[in-house]
């Protein structure tokens, strides 16, 4: 059998397995999944109580997706090259009691299960075209319904869900891009041109299209 040569694994990398360990929800109970512990329940139940009067359920639920990525805090650990995880930290008092105000909505709000009820996105259509590019194609699909054709109802509902999520999901993009920046201006030597290489990624992509292997990873 072929051996390969041996590779001196980059110190990061260690680094953030200690970290990501160590700091899992799972780490302190793993009868809890990590959704219970993090903000992303609060914040889609707050969106889906604010747009109450959507007019229907599948819209709703964009519109709380939406809200949920707007307002997420951006999380860049020490040493990532890729970013995007969420917010794992405890809540506070006050976020305690706004979750225990609307808890009620998780009776209600459907389920998701496996990657939202395991649809696989299209990873090419994202690399070649970026968000700014399929939200072009979704205004071309969502002006070429009649809306008087009642059996274009569902087709628009879809095309206008997925427009709310993407236009949602710059959103939290800007705010990675933004904290990568003002980490990189507090910083100084390798921590600081590893940040302002991510922040140059992240002007990039996912807005528009990947040029670059990194780019496609992020």
């Amino acid at each position: 059998m072929e051996k390969f040569p041996k590779t001196d694994i980059s110190p990061r990398i260690p680094k953030l397995r200690e970290y990501y360990l160590n700091n899992s929800p799972m780490a302190t109970d793993r009868q809890i999944p990590p959704w219970k512990y993090q903000r992303s329940a609060l914040l889609f139940y707050e969106g889906f109580e604010l747009h109450r009067n959507a007019p229907t359920l599948k819209l709703r639920n964009s519109y709380a997706e939406a809200y949920l990525l707007e307002h997420t805090k951006p999380v860049i650990i020490k040493g990532e090259l890729i970013v995007g995880q969420p917010d794992l930290s405890p809540l506070s008092e006050d976020e305690e009691r706004r979750a225990a105000r609307i808890k009620e909505y998780n009776r209600f709000i459907p389920q998701k299960r496996g990657r939202a009820d395991h649809l696989a996105m299209d990873y090419t259509l994202l690399l070649e075209h970026g968000i700014s590019g399929i939200l072009e194609i979704l205004e071309e699909k969502l002006a070429a319904i009649d809306l008087d054709d009642g059996t274009q109802a569902e087709k628009y509902e879809y095309y206008l869900s997925c427009k709310i999520e993407l236009e949602g999901f710059l959103k939290y993009a800007e705010s990675y891009k933004n904290e990568a920046k003002r980490l990189a201006d507090e910083s100084e030597g390798e921590e600081r041109e590893d940040l302002l290489r991510l922040y140059d990624v992240l002007s990039q992509v996912p807005r528009h299209p990947a040029r670059t292997f990194r780019e496609a990873l992020q």
